[in-house]
């Protein structure tokens, strides 16, 4: 179980990847100003919420792709009933991107900016691609071909960087510039991605096979809808309460300190089969072992990370923003650290739980913590500002999922055979 390689290439990638996010920042609001930039972050908030068009497929595939390895069975048409479904699918759901954009447009938008709504459609296209890319990824990420996964974010940051400073450089002020930088590098991703996994434009010879996959999907399907609840609510709540400055500081901050996260769910992502083929073999003394070192590589990844960006956050907010740049709350910085050590510990026992299938524990978890999520980021963010919201996240992972995952995992871990785990795959 060696996650040196796809560590080491998913950490280099991430580190471009976050490097090119805070650089396609400052382009964009060079090339749209604050308003519009805020819309821009608003629109691609929605990017979680769009990936559950796959009906939470890409983690299902997995699994029971492990699941069938450990027990020394054909994979392959396995595989390839997955994603020759998702690719078939994407096309298929590809309109939905358009019937998406006029809520957004004339709800979410309208306190922001005056983008059009085909602007806003030409996005939420590409989120659909993106939605099923993640099919394609975790399969490979079964298949312990973890390097495109690893590396396909940099390379689509990458094409989004070149074709925002090509706008720049064109001096091209027409905001759909703008829109196919961002969209067009999700629809590349996406076919090398699918070319990569073998996926091919037919139907599958197996249908079967599709709605075993779908069946079992749908606890991840409603995980991943009360994960979004919790997690990808907040542009939208700020898009009703506050206005377009204090939207971009938050974006600002999150952007930054949000390096910690993306490079420890490197470390998750290339632990997740290797956790699931130790569970479903019963090795626990090692599983416990592979667990713990994630939490104090990703407590020690916090530490190193996220404490020199305290000190150089004034001016990374002056190279990001430029002049557009504001004083930064001090609460805001510190309720992010405090946010991050949060997940750091979450995160890793989520992975694991879902690595196992899990699912009954992690979904009503998270349904309690979503309800606690939107009324905290509700009523902080209104006392607050863009502080509150992340305290109000903060709030809702301490009173639910921060004690009641580790308990979880310790009990399906322990001495003796495991216990039945009460998922709904």
């Amino acid at each position: 179980m060696r996650l040196t390689i796809p560590v080491a290439a998913g950490w280099t990638a991430r580190l471009t990847t976050a490097a090119c996010a805070l650089l396609n920042t400052r382009l964009l609001i060079e090339l749209m100003g604050i308003a519009d930039y805020a819309a821009v972050t608003i629109v691609l908030s929605l990017m979680p919420w769009v990936a559950l068009m796959n009906l939470g497929t890409p983690n299902a595939a997995q699994n029971q792709i492990s699941r069938l390895r450990a027990a020394s069975d054909d994979v392959e048409a396995e595989k390839q009933s997955a994603v020759d479904t998702a690719f078939l699918a994407a096309l298929a759901l590809l309109p939905l991107g358009f019937l998406i954009a006029l809520p957004v447009t004339k709800i979410l938008l309208s306190e922001h900016s005056n983008l059009p709504v085909a602007w806003v459609a030409i996005i939420c296209c590409g989120m659909v691609f993106n939605g099923f890319t993640l099919v394609f990824n975790q399969v490979l990420y079964a298949l312990h071909r973890g390097l495109w996964p690893a590396i396909a974010p940099a390379v689509q940051a990458l094409l989004t960087s070149a074709g925002l400073a090509l706008a720049l450089w064109l001096d091209a002020q027409n905001p759909y510039w703008a829109a196919a930088a961002v969209a067009a590098p999700m629809l590349v991703v996406f076919l090398f991605s699918a070319r990569q996994v073998g996926a091919r434009p037919r139907l599958p010879k197996n249908w079967s096979r599709v709605r075993t996959l779908v069946f079992k999907s749908r606890g991840f399907l409603l995980f991943g809808a009360a994960a979004q609840a919790t997690l990808a609510c907040d542009y939208v709540i700020m898009a009703v309460l506050l206005p377009s400055d204090n939207v971009v500081q938050y974006n600002l901050t999150s952007r930054t300190f949000g390096i910690v996260l993306t490079l420890h769910t490197v470390l998750l992502a290339a632990a997740w089969t290797p956790m699931s083929d130790l569970y479903f073999r019963q090795q626990f003394g090692p599983l416990r072992s592979q667990v713990r070192n994630l939490l104090l590589s990703g407590s020690a990844l916090a530490v190193a990370v996220a404490l020199p960006l305290v000190f150089w956050m004034e001016r990374i907010m002056l190279l990001l923003a430029g002049a557009y740049a504001t004083a930064l709350p001090f609460g805001l910085v510190i309720s992010w650290l405090a946010y991050l050590g949060v997940r750091v510990w979450t995160d890793t026992f989520a992975t694991a739980l879902l690595s196992f299938n899990d699912l009954g524990t992690m979904i009503r978890c998270v349904v309690c913590q979503a309800g606690v999520s939107l009324a905290a980021q509700w009523f902080l963010g209104a006392a607050m500002g863009p502080t509150g919201i992340v305290l109000g996240i903060t709030v809702s992972f301490l009173l639910t999922v921060a004690w009641v995952l580790p308990r979880r995992f310790l009990q399906l871990t322990s001495a003796g055979p495991a216990p039945a785990v009460k998922g709904l795959a």
